[in-house]
């Protein structure tokens, strides 16, 4: 008999759902026959499956060993069931009874912390890094950064954790690395957290997740969930809307842009998978089932005007824009459609503009980055996060165009201090 006490990470999963996790060898309808049949209780009562999983529920798993085995692929001796892991306590027992609750695997540390992980369980010690510094570490090619992380792991995810607690990091992604893995060779985002936080896919039942993905060469703020709970509300909160997500820009136009204005945007978006490319369609009867209805809004934080390069004015300006709905290429398409294309954006922006700036700064791709995030409402193991805000600084290439356009970032509300610091919570 396998005796499993159900710990916080799992809180809100439906018993079925973390049966076929546990059980990972057996088919889904052997699980349900295993629950008529009792062979498979909840705090010794029979299930259906359906029900939702709480903190301290205590599931009993009527299996011989060699079942058990066979069932959990080999794993069941090796599965992490300790406090700080998914599983809370472990108890088995070769002649079918119960230990007491003892289990060699599930002592806590008395929550003394470890590397600013705390196990116990608490979540409001949550650490703020400061040594982020906004530096671009993809200042040649995309392989600097495959580069950095394997030469010095720990330094750089460290350096990049912009927030952290039980439950979540908040990573700051630098230009040029990848939200999730395209192939083989890439190195991820995701990849370098699951190795930060020691996931092991034979032991570990669940795997952590980053929630919301930027582009390759957009940079910012990566929400990522290191246990179930966590992850399920970051991606309802997203969904939801409750997690506001702020980015800044550069953007050049031959219009005048008002300091200051701000601005609500709806259209349609439409994808081609061919070129990887998207279109922004305004007017609602050429939409059809392919396209996807987005929202931007922007304000203009500060607005400059660049001179003597062209034969006409050129006006710039920065943004703070809310990634409202979130599509690919959202604010990128948007921005072009609105005649301010981000500076830097060879896919939807000005060449002619794009290519003063590389050959001036070096620039070769968008200057987009997302540097806030406020929770709102959060519910659930998140609760505690709810009216924090997290920021990052922008990287160094961008930063340095900004001064020389004379556009000033801490015109955004803020203290000047947010932004020597990289990070502030609220």
């Amino acid at each position: 008999m396998k005796e499993i006490t159900v710990s916080k990470e799992f809180e809100q999963i439906r018993a079925d759902k973390f049966l076929e996790k546990y059980l990972s060898g057996a088919n889904k309808s052997f699980i349900y026959k295993m629950l008529r049949k009792k062979n498979i209780t909840l705090n010794d009562k029979k299930i259906a499956g359906s029900e939702k999983l709480k903190n301290g529920d205590v599931i009993k798993i009527y299996f011989s060993d060699e079942t058990l085995e066979k069932f959990t692929d080999g794993r069941s001796k090796v599965l992490n069931c300790d406090n700080k892991k998914n599983v809370g306590a472990d108890k088995t027992d070769n002649n079918g009874k119960s230990n007491n609750g003892k289990s060699n695997n599930s002592k806590s540390n008395n929550g003394k912390s470890n590397n600013g992980k705390n196990n116990n369980g608490k979540s409001n010690n949550g650490k703020i890094s400061n040594s982020n510094n906004g530096n671009n570490v993809n200042n040649n090619n995309n392989n600097n950064n495959n580069d950095i992380y394997k030469n010095k792991k720990h330094d750089f995810v460290k350096q990049h954790i912009i927030y952290e607690d039980d439950n979540i990091i908040i990573f700051n992604k630098p230009k040029g690395m990848l939200s999730q893995k395209s192939e083989s060779g890439d190195i991820s985002v995701n990849d370098v957290l699951l190795n930060y936080v020691r996931y092991d896919k034979v032991k570990d039942l669940f795997k952590p997740s980053i929630c919301n993905r930027l582009d390759r060469n957009t940079s910012g703020l990566i929400l990522f969930g290191k246990n179930y709970s966590a992850v399920r509300e970051l991606t309802a909160a997203i969904k939801d809307r409750r997690i506001s997500k702020y980015y800044l820009c550069p953007v050049a136009s031959n219009n005048i842009i008002e300091k200051g204005l701000t601005k609500r945007v709806e259209a349609y978006l439409e994808k081609n998978e061919r070129t990887n490319k998207v279109r922004i369609k305004s007017n609602s009867k050429v939409i059809d089932e392919n396209s996807d209805f987005v929202v931007t809004s922007y304000t203009v934080i500060d607005t400059g005007t660049l001179d003597s390069a062209f034969n006409t004015a050129v006006n710039t300006a920065l943004l703070k824009v809310n990634l409202i709905t979130g599509k690919t290429h959202q604010i990128r398409s948007h921005m072009a459609h609105e005649g301010m294309p981000i500076i830097g954006d060879y896919k939807y922006g000005d060449k002619r503009i794009n290519d003063y700036f590389k050959a001036k700064y070096g620039v070769k791709s968008q200057l987009l980055h997302s540097y806030l995030l406020e929770f709102n409402n959060m519910k659930d193991s998140l609760e505690y996060l709810s009216g924090k805000k997290f920021k990052a600084k922008p990287e160094k290439d961008m930063l340095r165009v900004l001064k020389d356009l004379g556009l000033e970032i801490n015109n955004e509300p803020g203290r000047i201090s947010t932004w020597e610091r990289g990070t502030v919570e609220v």
